[in-house]
């Protein structure tokens, strides 16, 4: 998991797995947003 600050209390968070990311906003403390991006994943 990485912590990226941005300008004043601003911080996101990005976590990637095989096939799926999340992504978590917070300001000042508080969750403000929460995004997800998953790969579609095809049978062998």
């Amino acid at each position: 998991m990485n912590w990226f600050p941005l300008q004043g209390s601003i911080r996101f968070l990005m976590l990637k797995l095989d096939g799926l990311t999340v992504k978590l906003t917070y300001e000042d403390g508080k969750l403000a947003e929460a995004a997800t991006r998953v790969t579609e994943i095809s049978p062998k």
